[in-house]
């Protein structure tokens, strides 16, 4: 068996990492204070897992839109934009403290899907130019 739609698999790549960023809390240590560490867990604030949540609703939604490529690009470009916006207030929450390691988790989400979107234009472009052959 050959998979033919990657695109799919790296939006659910996309998924899995925005899930594991909702669920991980993050032990970060004060700038001031090196003995000082404190706990960030995103489940506890809204303000972190909320845009996180919407970017993995958007991620699994996107890979059942393959029928509608402008409606699966435009869902795409919120679930990153998403993505961006968790990355950011982590770094905002976390902004006295060293920079917390599940960063990584939305920034690898976005890279997910920016590789899905070049897959995706890749198709559209495949499938204009059988039907000009049409």
């Amino acid at each position: 068996m050959v998979i033919q739609r990657w695109q799919s698999v790296m939006l659910l790549l996309a998924v899995a990492c925005m899930v594991v960023y909702i669920f991980m809390p993050v032990e970060v240590s004060d700038l001031n204070m090196s003995q000082s560490r404190y706990v960030v867990d995103p489940k506890s604030n809204p303000g972190l897992w909320l845009p996180a949540a919407v970017s993995a609703v958007l991620y699994f939604v996107d890979i059942f839109l393959f029928k509608n490529f402008k409606n699966q690009l435009w869902a795409l470009f919120a679930a990153n934009g998403c993505a961006i916006i968790s990355g950011f207030l982590l770094v905002w929450a976390t902004i006295s403290s060293t920079l917390a390691w599940s960063l990584v988790f939305p920034l690898v989400a976005l890279v997910f899907g920016l590789m899905a979107r070049h897959m995706i234009v890749k198709d559209m472009k495949k499938l204009r130019s059988y039907d000009r052959l049409r």
